[in-house]
């Protein structure tokens, strides 16, 4: 690997192998510049929402920039400048359950009495759930084989207790806090099923 320096500022880890973008790190002031410069098509950008609510604290009390906090955790900006974004929960430093990272994403809330942390960059759950899924199974040569629901593709699933689309960005607790799995399939077989009142009886 090697550390290439430019002259817009950025610091690039460059794999000297295939030539592939390890890591782009950009000064806060000069994020906006780049942006702006660069398109971000092709490359794949990996986050862990739920670290969101730590970082916030961190980034308001040490970048007193503007762009440090507009720019922090920017997935709606990545998104529209071309990039792959992926996500994934950074287990066992936090939880290994996605719906802390999901509602982060999509809400930019972690409680309801506080406002959201730049809600300019929130996405949708389609967004936030294909970068769970579908994207990452692009990332490991699985094609559209799994991450998805449709003909042909493997019977690799979780069902739900509720429609994750009819959620609201607000009832936190109630809403988001309240995502169980019913049941798991692993190639077409039930390998565990949640035991609720109705499944007991």
């Amino acid at each position: 690997y090697r550390l290439l320096s430019r002259d817009d500022g950025t610091l690039l880890f460059v794999d000297l192998v295939d030539r592939s973008l390890l890591l782009l790190l950009v000064s806060a002031g000069r994020m906006p510049s780049v942006l702006d410069r660069y398109s971000l098509e092709g490359m794949v950008i990996s986050s862990q929402p739920s670290h969101m609510w730590s970082d916030r604290e961190i980034a308001e009390r040490h970048l007193t920039d503007r762009n440090g906090r507009t720019w922090a955790y920017a997935h709606q900006t990545v998104q529209r400048r071309g990039g792959l974004l992926v996500f994934g929960s950074d287990a066992p430093v936090e939880t290994v359950d996605p719906w802390k990272g999901i509602q982060a994403a999509v809400t930019r809330l972690e409680a309801e009495d506080q406002p959201p942390w730049i809600g300019g960059e929130r996405i949708t759950v389609r967004d936030a759930l294909a970068a769970h899924t579908s994207r990452p199974a692009r990332l490991h040569a699985h094609g559209f084989r799994t991450g998805l629901l449709e003909p042909g593709a493997l019977a690799d699933l979780v069902v739900l207790n509720r429609d994750p689309f009819t959620l609201k960005r607000s009832d936190l607790s109630t809403l988001w806090g309240g995502m169980k799995v019913d049941q798991t399939w692993l190639d077409g077989e039930l390998v565990f099923e949640r035991q609720t009142d109705e499944t007991s009886g």
